[in-house]
Order: structure tokens, then C-alpha cells, then sequence
């Protein structure tokens, strides 16, 4: 029982380390949670340029996030114009009923606005 325990901890670390790393790969330093799932998708917040953003790690296929054309390595600048993206901005967004803007930085230039639909129960949008 101890070498399973000591292996779980060990897979949390690697991730750990792994999510804080994909953010320096981002071009800057992670903050707050290493990393958090928010609908279909996980992001690692990362700060750049004094400024905090959310960059997509993985998508769940046919989620709303996949939909509205959000794509792993997206930087998400804003969420509903609030200029200070994190983990809990998207997550009071997506609890309101209303559609969200997203401001992403794609491919280090292109910035567009996506809207993330709200999922109907049972997954379809």
C-alpha cells in the first residue's frame, strides 16, 4: 500500500512539474494553480508581460470549447473583457447562463474573439 501511495504522489509531481513547465514554454511564469480544469478542457495559468492568461493544455473532443474553436496552445487574453484571465473569471463565467467571450492569442500574433457556447444536459450545445 505504501509503494502505491508513494507512486500516486510521485504521478502528481511529474504533472505538476509538467503543467509549470508548459508555461515557461508559454513564455512565462505559472501562477496561482499549476493547472485546472474548467469544462471540456484544462488550462495552465501563466503570467506574461505582468499580466495574467490561460493557456489551453487539452480539450475534450466535441466539447464547447473544441466547438467554438479554441485549440491547445491558445492563450486566453480575456474573459468577458475582464482583462485578468484566471481559472476562477472562467469559471464564474461559464456557471452564468449567458454565452462567453473569449480573447485568444493564437500562434504568437493572431488575437481573436471566440464564443463559448453553454452545453445542454446530456453534452450537445
Amino acid at each position: 500500500m505504501n509503494g502505491l501511495r508513494a507512486a500516486s504522489w510521485a504521478a502528481v509531481g511529474a504533472a505538476a512539474i509538467g503543467a509549470g513547465a508548459f508555461g515557461l514554454l508559454a513564455g512565462g511564469l505559472p501562477h496561482g494553480p499549476v493547472r485546472g480544469a474548467v469544462g471540456g478542457a484544462t488550462y495552465s495559468p501563466v503570467t506574461r508581460a505582468k499580466r495574467h492568461v490561460l493557456v489551453v493544455t487539452s480539450l475534450r473532443t466535441g466539447g464547447a470549447e473544441a466547438s467554438a474553436g479554441l485549440k491547445v496552445g491558445d492563450m486566453i487574453e480575456e474573459v468577458n473583457g475582464a482583462t485578468d484571465a484566471s481559472l476562477v473569471a472562467l469559471r464564474a463565467a461559464e456557471a452564468r447562463p449567458e454565452p462567453t467571450l473569449l480573447k485568444v492569442k493564437r500562434d504568437g500574433g493572431d488575437v481573436q474573439t471566440l464564443t463559448l457556447l453553454k452545453e445542454a444536459p446530456g453534452g450537445a450545445i
